[in-house]
């Protein structure tokens, strides 16, 4: 067990100089229980790797967490950790949770980890922090790490987070799966992953609901970017709001998918960087938990095909810039207040539209309208705004042809 001590430094072990944790070790890593003490820490710099060791991770009380360090080319290699969150105090004050964190070109390389939600009101979860480091290309990686951020378990208990933090240089998720579960009980935190970085990478990003508040994946940086996947399950969501007083920007994503709730705030998503072709059934709207604003707007690119199947609230444009998009919702617009532009690629679906559309942009880019669900179904999509088309749009009409009996015919003498 490293554990820290109650007024003095709290104890430490490092590995260092490509040195390895070893299969079948086993660290407990306690913080400090004194208003001024350190936690223990385990610390790895200099290539060193946790190789298949476990580390589980304690609160502190009004001092240091316990927490696991990676640093200098370390990697988490396959190793297991556990960061547990805060609970109740003797005394009613809550306590901070375990954490892990990675900095100065460190991984996460395929381990797992897991961050508790917090157990008392106001305790925080767990945490893992990937940092950069003030220069440029020197940052951490999520590698093809696997993480949990659980909710809280009691009414006003945070849930355990994943945060990428930029100063100077973007850590990136990288290939990372990222799965952030709702608290267990009504009012509990949901877990969550944070980017005040930009870069999202290729990553798995996975909010789901439930009881408490919703997993969620927020953007806070100035335009993040990427090829990762998005999923969003009941109140789980993926929040760009930011607040309100910000300039808007645009948020890149891969693809998004689920049932779940988009926050666009005043600003623009882009999906579809990895061509993927997904189904969204969820509600895409302005706001957000942090203030949010209005004016959010949504961007079709990639090859891949995106269908709207849900009635969605956000105010701002819609663009189709490459690929196709599907409207297929069965009240209200499937593509919110706004204009409907079809710069590029194809607009379809059965459902309806609020705002005007706009084939073409006079560029020469084949800009297509095809109503109906899908190329084997002919249907009809509802403009409520108007239509215009310019000198390179093309209208396809998808026609079905009953099928005629044959009449055979013979022949005698």
């Amino acid at each position: 067990m490293v554990k820290g001590d109650d007024y003095n430094g709290g104890a430490q072990m490092t590995f260092y100089n490509s040195a390895t944790a070893g299969t079948g070790t086993t660290f407990s890593v306690t913080g400090g229980f004194g208003v001024y003490a350190l936690g223990g820490t385990v610390w790895f710099g200099n290539s060193s790797c946790a190789d298949h060791g476990t580390f589980e991770t304690f609160r502190g009380d009004d001092s240091e967490n316990g927490e696991v360090v990676f640093t200098d080319n370390a990697t988490a290699g396959n190793g297991t950790f556990t960061n547990n969150g805060g609970e109740y105090r003797s005394d009613g004050r809550s306590q901070n949770g375990g954490e892990t964190v990675f900095a100065f070109s460190a991984t996460a390389g395929d381990g797992t980890f897991t961050n508790h939600g917090g157990a008392a009101s106001g305790a925080l979860g767990g945490r893992i922090y990937f940092l950069g480091s003030g220069k440029a290309g020197i940052a951490a990686t999520a590698g093809n790490g696997f993480f949990t951020n659980n909710g809280g378990t009691v009414s006003g208990a945070k849930g355990g987070s994943v945060n990428f933090v930029a100063n100077g240089a973007d850590p990136t998720a990288a290939d990372g799966t990222f799965i952030n579960n709702a608290g267990t009980v009504s009012g509990a935190g949901g877990g969550g992953t944070l980017f005040s970085s930009h870069d999202a990478g290729n990553a798995t990003l996975i909010a789901n609901g439930g009881p408490g508040d919703g997993g969620f994946i927020h953007f806070t940086a100035r335009a993040v970017v990427g090829t990762a996947r998005v999923k969003v399950f009941g109140n789980g969501n993926l929040d760009l709001s930011r607040g309100g007083n910000n300039q808007p920007v645009t948020d890149t994503i891969g693809s998004i998918e689920g049932d779940g709730l988009v926050f666009l705030g005043n600003n623009n998503l882009a999906v579809g960087r990895n061509n993927l072709s997904t189904a969204f059934t969820g509600k895409i709207q302005d706001g957000g938990v942090y203030g949010g604003g209005m004016g959010g707007s949504l961007t079709k690119i990639g090859t891949g095909k995106l269908v709207l199947s849900h009635e969605n609230f956000y105010s701002g444009s819609t663009t189709i810039k490459r690929g196709r998009l599907v409207v297929n919702n069965a009240s209200g617009s499937g593509t919110g207040t706004g204009p409907v532009f079809v710069n590029g690629g194809a607009l379809g679906g059965i459902g309806t539209i609020a705002g005007a559309v706009v084939v073409g942009n006079g560029s020469g880019s084949r800009a297509l309208l095809v109503p109906g669900a899908n190329a084997t179904q002919p249907g009809k999509l509802s403009m409520q705004s108007g239509l215009t088309f310019n000198s390179d749009a093309t209208y396809k009409i998808q026609i079905t042809v009953p099928q005629v009996p044959r009449t055979r015919f013979s022949r005698t003498g």
